[in-house]
C-alpha cells in the first residue's frame, strides 16, 4: 500500500475514532476503529513505534502483574481481565502513535462527538415527553440491535443518557462540551441538561467546571469590561430555559420536571444523610477498606484484585452482588484502589496530579478538565475506556504545545 493512500485512511479513521469515542453504545466500533489506527500507523511509520516512559506506563505494568495473580488464584476470571488489561494497552499505545496533526484531527473529531451527544439528549427529551418514544430502545436495540440495554428508567421515567445507557456517561462529555464551547448559551443549555439527566455526578461536574470557568473568565482583564453585559445574557437565556420546562403545557414534561426536582433534593439529603441503600453502598466502599484488606493477601493488597474486578472482595466477604460474575465498585478511587492495589492507584495518580500540575502551566483548561473528573470520580465511576483516551492525549497535547479548547491552530 503506498503511504499516501495509507496516510489519508489513517486520518479518516483517526477522526471517526473522535467522532464516536464518547457513544458508548457503539463502543464495539471505537474499539476496531483504535485498532485500525495502529495498524495504519504501523504501516506508515514503517513499524517505527515510539513509547514515551510515564507514570502510566508503571500502571500497565502494575496490571498486567495484577492480571497474571487474578489468572493463578482465580481462573474464572483469567479470560476477562485479560480483556480488560489488552483493552488498556492498547488505548496506550494508540495514543503514543498519535503525533501532532493525528491528535488535533482526534479532538476536531471529539469535538463533534459531544455536541451530536447534547442534541442526542434534547432529542431523547423531545420524543420521550411528547410521543412517548424511547429513541436509543428504537433504533439501537429494536432495528439495529447493536446492544441489549440502551436506555435507563427511574419511577417509570426514561432518564436521558445520550448515545450510552447510563447517564454517567455524560458526566464527561458535559465537562468537555463546556470547555470546548465558549458561547453561553451552549453552557447554559449544558446546565439545564445535566438536571434532567438526574445523575448528581454530572450536575456537581458542570457545576464545578462552571465555577472554575467563571473564575478564570472574571479574573481576566481584557474581559472585564464585558462582565456586566455577559452576565444578563447568560442569565437572561437561563431564564429563559428553565422557564420553557416549568410553564410546558405538556404533561409529560410537567411530570418529568416534578420527578426531576423531587430527585435532586432527595439526592443531596441522602449525600449528607446517607438515608437510602445507594448512599450506604457508595459509603462502604470507603468505610470497608481496611476490614477488606485484614482479609486479603499482600499481593492483593498492593496489585489489587483485577482492572475490572474491584467489586470481588465485596461479594467475597460481604456478599454484595455475589451472584454477578464480575462487576467494579461505582467509585473511580477505590476501584483504582480494590481493582489494582497501592501500587497501581499510586502511579495512576502521581500521572494524573502531572496532568493538573503541566495542565495549569500549559493551560488552565488542561487544569480544569483533570480537576473536575478526578473529584467527580469520587462520587461516581466515570473513568470509561474513551475518557483514558482522552485522558492520554490531552497529555499528549501538553507536550506537543497544543491548546485544544482554545481553538483547532492555537499553540502554546
Amino acid at each position: 500500500m503506498r503511504v499516501d493512500v495509507a496516510e489519508k485512511i489513517t486520518k479518516w479513521f483517526v477522526y471517526m475514532l473522535g467522532i464516536t469515542s464518547t457513544m458508548y453504545i457503539v463502543s464495539s466500533l471505537s474499539t476496531i476503529l483504535s485498532i485500525l489506527c495502529i495498524i495504519m500507523i504501523i504501516i506508515v511509520n514503517r513499524g517505527k513505534i515510539k513509547i514515551t516512559a510515564s507514570m502510566f506506563l508503571l500502571f500497565i505494568l502494575s496490571g498486567i502483574v495484577s492480571t497474571v495473580l487474578v489468572s493463578l488464584f482465580d481462573r474464572s476470571h483469567a479470560m476477562y481481565e485479560w480483556k480488560a488489561l489488552l483493552h488498556i494497552m492498547e488505548i496506550y499505545l494508540c495514543s503514543m502513535l498519535f503525533d501532532r496533526k493525528r491528535t488535533l484531527l482526534f479532538f476536531d473529531g471529539l469535538r463533534i462527538s459531544c455536541m451530536c451527544q447534547v442534541v442526542w439528549v434534547i432529542a431523547q427529551i423531545f420524543f420521550y415527553y411528547s410521543f412517548r418514544l424511547d429513541i436509543n430502545q428504537i433504533i439501537f436495540s429494536d432495528i439495529l440491535h447493536a446492544a441489549s440495554q440502551t436506555s435507563r428508567y427511574a419511577a417509570g421515567l426514561l432518564i436521558p443518557s445520550g448515545l450510552c445507557w447510563h447517564p454517567s456517561n455524560l458526566v464527561v462529555v458535559f465537562v468537555l462540551t463546556l470547555l470546548f464551547y465558549d458561547k453561553w448559551v451552549i453552557r447554559a443549555l449544558v446546565v439545564i441538561l445535566s438536571f434532567f439527566t438526574r445523575n448528581m455526578t454530572a450536575i456537581i461536574a458542570v457545576f464545578m467546571t462552571i465555577v472554575f470557568l467563571a473564575i478564570q473568565w472574571i479574573f481576566r482583564k481584557k474581559h472585564r469590561r464585558d462582565l456586566k453585559r455577559k452576565n444578563i445574557i447568560f442569565m437572561l437565556v437561563l431564564i429563559l430555559l428553565v422557564g420553557i420546562v416549568i410553564l410546558s403545557n405538556v404533561s409529560y414534561i410537567a411530570d418529568a420536571w416534578k420527578l426531576m426536582k423531587f430527585q435532586v433534593l432527595h439526592n443531596l439529603i441522602r449525600v449528607t444523610k446517607l438515608n437510602d441503600s445507594s448512599s450506604r453502598a457508595h459509603m462502604q466502599y470507603y468505610l470497608s477498606l481496611i476490614y477488606i484488606w485484614g482479609k486479603s493477601t499482600v499481593l492483593q493488597i498492593f496489585f489489587g484484585y483485577g482492572i475490572k474486578y474491584s467489586g470481588l472482595p465485596f461479594s467475597r466477604f460481604l456478599g454484595q452482588y455475589r451472584d454477578v460474575r464480575a462487576w467494579a465498585v461505582e467509585s473511580d478511587v477505590m476501584n483504582l484502589i480494590y481493582g489494582s492495589g497501592i501500587i497501581g492507584t499510586v502511579s495512576f495518580y502521581l500521572w494524573y496530579i502531572r496532568g493538573i500540575v503541566e495542565g495549569r502551566k500549559k493551560d488552565i483548561k488542561y487544569a480544569v478538565f483533570f480537576s473536575v473528573v478526578w473529584i467527580s470520580g469520587f462520587f461516581y465511576y466515570i473513568q470509561y475506556e474513551w475518557v483514558l483516551l482522552v485522558e492520554l492525549l490531552i497529555m499528549q497535547c501538553m507536550r506537543y504545545g497544543i491548546k485544544i479548547f482554545s481553538g483547532r491552530k492555537e499553540s502554546l
